[in-house]
């Protein structure tokens, strides 16, 4: 009886549990549960609630959205991110395609400034004065700034030129002004800066006034290797708002706990913020941050003991995406394959220089041959990605490099077995080249960017710490 019993459970169907309707066409009727457990009688106590009916699962519509017709005013147009993941690629590509864009009103409102009767109002046409070098993303300052140099930078070239054009500038700018007017000396454009900085930081001051707040801190070696510290305030303003502000960044000779703690304290001082208000400490885990004796929290926590200290989520986030990842032992291994293989193709200038010759060459012959779409900024010459051990969109940005520039590592790969300093070197290239040719290989390279996709989606929000709950609800109601 019992293996009876046992072989009929098994026969069981899906009509065993649905009832199919009477006509394909016909539109289906929802299934009482009652009528469903009725015929699958079971040992566990199941409490039948009436007028409960199984609904149909509803189909998901295919969004499709014209290209050709998006709103460009960036003050009006949708979010990114609101659109469907699968077209937000193409509507990214669609915008870069159509360029920048500076919205023009028929007519601007008119303001009364300081002590002027009559009003005045802002010109379209200038748009076009002020933007050239911020357009051209070129660097203000020169190499040599000297008055015998032949290039003294784009900033005082710019200035020149303007003076040729109109005599009554080019009377009263560089060398022809006042020797205490001029504002091109490095010293007083920064100490410009700084005053106005000041007069920033002096608003965000009023804005938190004698409200408790906390501070965010971080820091980061800059492209000279100089250690900056940035602080941000987090605060509630008198309208009841929580706001962050970014107060500072400072160079600070290390990362001691100690040094930390007394840079923090000379600027909060310097505005009066009184370290009595300080009720939250946000750092990443690193142990000069978040040591319980030592580190920078127990320091504040000794003046304040209501500062409590909160490792940032955004930071434990990614590293539970990285360390979830090299869990897996696949993964761990085509992570170690991928570094090897940016380490390889970035130990020497040279390769450098042919990764982009070749790169150069590739993406003309595809673009001939209509295999990549034409316009601003698609098909720029870059480099391999480095994936960081505490970053997870480091490693989406590593992978999607390797694929986009996978033919041109493949040919400096090969290069490098031919013509490398050391056996070692071309040893390590010829292993690489057998690992990028593998199965295994281009499989995990070509999934792992779908799966870090959908992980991207929900990472992205989570570290705008304003839209955390909204976003995420918002991506995972909308798949």
């Amino acid at each position: 009886m019992e293996a009876q019993g046992k072989g009929k459970k098994r026969g069981r169907t899906l009509f065993s549990f649905f009832k199919p309707s009477a006509s394909a066409t016909a539109t289906p009727t929802p299934t009482p549960i009652n009528e469903v457990i009725a015929e699958n009688p079971s040992n566990v106590d199941v409490e039948i609630v009436e007028n409960q009916f199984v609904e149909p699962i509803s189909k998901v519509q295919r969004v499709e959205i014209d290209l050709n017709t998006l709103e460009r005013d960036p003050g009006i147009r949708i979010p990114i991110w609101q659109h469907p993941v699968n077209l937000r690629d193409d509507i990214r590509r669609a915008y870069i395609k159509m360029g920048p864009y500076q919205p023009k009103l028929a007519e601007y409102p008119r303001t009364i400034y300081g002590s002027q009767t009559q009003p005045r109002r802002f010109q379209y046409s200038w748009f076009e004065n002020f933007r050239w070098l911020s357009l051209q993303a070129c660097a203000l300052r020169g190499h040599d700034e000297s008055p015998t140099s032949s290039n003294r930078g784009n900033f005082i070239e710019m200035v020149r030129f303007c003076g040729r054009l109109n005599d009554n500038i080019g009377g009263i700018v560089l060398e022809k002004a006042p020797k205490n007017a001029k504002y091109t000396s490095p010293t007083i454009q920064k100490e410009v800066l700084h005053i106005l900085a000041d007069r920033v930081r002096r608003t965000i001051r009023e804005e938190v006034g004698d409200a408790k707040f906390c501070i965010l801190v971080d820091e980061a070696q800059d492209a000279s290797n100089k250690e900056q510290m940035s602080i941000i305030l987090r605060f509630v303003d008198r309208f009841g708002i929580l706001t962050e502000r970014f107060f500072e960044i400072v160079q600070v000779p290390n990362t001691t706990a100690s040094t930390l703690k007394k840079k923090i304290s000379d600027v909060l001082s310097r505005f009066n913020l009184s370290s009595a208000n300080l009720r939250g400490q946000g750092y990443d885990g690193a142990s000069n941050m978040s040591g319980g004796c030592n580190g920078l929290q127990a320091l504040f926590l000794k003046e304040c003991p209501y500062a409590y200290y909160i490792h940032c989520f955004a930071h434990r986030l990614q590293l539970a995406l990285v360390g979830a990842s090299s869990k897996e032992v696949s993964v761990w291994l085509f992570f170690s394959k991928l570094s090897t293989i940016v380490n390889l193709i970035g130990c020497s200038p040279k390769w450098h220089t042919e990764l982009h010759s070749v790169q150069a060459i590739e993406i003309a012959r595809m673009v001939t041959s209509g295999e990549r779409d034409t316009g601003r900024g698609i098909n720029q010459i870059g480099n391999l990605h480095r994936s960081g051990s505490t970053r997870w969109s480091s490693h989406f940005d590593s992978i999607c490099s390797l694929i986009d520039m996978y033919g041109a590592t493949m040919s400096v790969l090969q290069s490098i077995v031919e013509e490398g300093s050391s056996i070692s070197l071309r040893g390590e290239a010829a292993g690489s080249l057998i690992v990028m040719e593998s199965f295994d290989f281009i499989f995990t390279l070509c999934l792992k960017p779908l799966i870090s996709n959908y992980i991207s989606v929900l990472v992205g929000p989570v570290l705008l710490i304003l839209l955390l709950v909204q976003r995420c609800y918002y991506f995972a109601t909308n798949r």
